[in-house]
């Protein structure tokens, strides 16, 4: 959102993509937090699934130009030198329901407070948020680096739906993560 606020109108982007990259000089830089937070995520996709249709439809945003192309299932970005692979992180989905309540309150929320110079404030940042497409992608500077983060997520993937596996996910996750090339 903050890149869309810097195009001036009539100019607008048609879409964002961001690049998450956990690669330092020397290893990986990671967090358990985002680690446990992919495995629960795993663990409990029904059950998020479930949710989010019991919830009422939301409007969609317009977005002017083409809808963004669907492309390789890995790629390779020359300019910024890494190989890259679509994240399915909640950061898409925050950035989508953000843009449809903008749709049906473009002034944003209401705050908890009343003051009229606040409420000035938050209209005049959110009036400026221009509708964009959004992806996030993680990435790495080398191919053996992408295939060591599918075998991470292929593994959450299979061991995250099992209480004993998922257990043993969190209790060791170094042995599960394969990206340290």
């Amino acid at each position: 959102m903050f890149n869309s606020r810097q195009w001036v109108s009539p100019a607008a982007p048609n879409r964002v993509e961001a690049y998450l990259s956990l690669e330092s000089d020397k290893n990986i830089a990671g967090d358990f937090g985002t680690f446990e937070s992919a495995v629960l995520g795993v663990a409990n996709a029904n059950k998020l699934v479930e949710l989010r249709r019991s919830r009422p439809k939301r409007a969609r945003p317009t977005i002017p130009g083409p809808l963004p192309p669907k492309g390789s299932t890995i790629e390779h970005q020359k300019q910024i030198g890494l190989w890259a692979i679509k994240l399915p992180s909640t950061d898409a989905t925050v950035v989508r329901r953000t843009l449809s309540i903008l749709t049906e309150n473009p002034n944003g929320l209401e705050g908890g407070s009343k003051d009229p110079k606040y409420a000035e404030k938050r209209s005049s940042f959110w009036s400026t948020i221009k509708h964009a497409h959004f992806g996030v992608k993680i990435a790495t500077k080398n191919l053996l680096g992408m295939i060591g983060i599918i075998a991470t997520g292929i593994s959450i993937g299979h061991l995250g739906s099992f209480s004993f596996e998922r257990w043993l996910l969190l209790k060791f996750p170094s042995f599960f993560q394969f990206w340290r090339v």
